[in-house]
């Protein structure tokens, strides 16, 4: 039997990140139903990872990049949002069979979904990151060689200089698609980034680090992540092209029929409440 998902309007370039971080969380306090919810920013900004401080910015270079500075509710480390970064946002109730209680498991269908959408598009080789080469990234943090455990470090810095399990990288192994999740007793918030053109220049140019360490940074990232664009040969795609193909293969695949909808009055109440409360821009 098909599942009636909500599908809200995309908001491609059409507000500030002030204003998504608070309707991404008010999709998630009010979820009822499945709602997926397609965005991007409409100004360039870096969004903080949970438990990243603002001291790991360069303030004079984020105001000479005209970056506005916030925080988010999920992820580990920094994110650039701006019109060419497409975000997702999917929405469960609690006990969906697509939230399971694995965490990780989690990931699964939503990068499943993710390659073969990209794959339609013309990415060739992409794959799932793995468990195991997750587990094996990560064991740098504790490595004897110094080398390693700075690297670690440095990388960790950024949201697309790290994986985790089941997002999508190209044939390279470069990361192109990131995943995080917000679980609460209320639902599960699934949240997706593609970045379609470059970033690591200024996310890297953004940081407060000495420029050997900004140059090491960059080298690495050339190593751990990439774009729609270079990971298809340079072909540029409109973030719809995107949209059409990975909500038919959710279709496809989990008989789900999107429904056309809007916010309610309460998801409204809810996040201008927290915009105001909560996402303010911190510099």
């Amino acid at each position: 039997m098909a599942e009636f998902w909500r599908r809200l309007s995309p908001a491609l370039a059409a507000y500030g990140v002030s204003r998504e971080l608070a309707l991404s969380e008010s999709l998630l306090q009010k979820v009822q139903q499945p709602t997926l919810w397609w965005y991007s920013a409409h100004v360039p900004a870096l969004i903080l990872g949970t438990a990243q401080k603002l001291e790991i910015l360069n303030s004079r270079a984020c105001v000479a990049q005209g970056l506005e500075i916030y925080k988010r509710a999920s992820g580990g480390a920094l994110v650039l949002a701006e019109p060419s970064f497409l975000s997702l946002d999917v929405a469960l109730p609690p006990e969906h069979p697509l939230a399971p209680t694995d965490v990780v498991e989690t990931y699964r269908w939503l990068g499943e979904v993710w390659l073969e959408s990209l794959s339609k598009l013309g990415l060739e080789g992409g794959r799932l990151a793995k468990v195991t080469e997750v587990r094996e990234q990560r064991t740098a943090r504790d490595s004897e060689i110094e080398q390693e455990r700075e690297d670690y470090r440095l990388a960790n810095l950024i949201c697309f200089g790290t994986l985790s399990p089941y997002e999508v990288v190209s044939a390279e192994g470069l990361k192109l698609v990131g995943l995080s999740q917000i679980r609460r007793r209320v639902g599960t918030l699934l949240q997706c980034g593609l970045p379609l053109q470059k970033q690591a220049d200024r996310l890297v140019g953004s940081l407060a680090l000495e420029k050997s360490e900004k140059t090491r940074l960059v080298n690495l990232l050339d190593t751990r992540m990439t774009t729609l664009e270079s990971a298809a040969d340079e072909r540029k795609f409109k973030p719809t092209e995107i949209i059409s193909a990975f909500e038919a293969t959710l279709a496809q695949k989990y008989n789900i029929i999107l429904t056309e909808s809007v916010w309610t009055e309460a998801e409204l109440a809810q996040a201008h409440e927290l915009e105001t409360a909560k996402y303010q821009r911190l510099m």
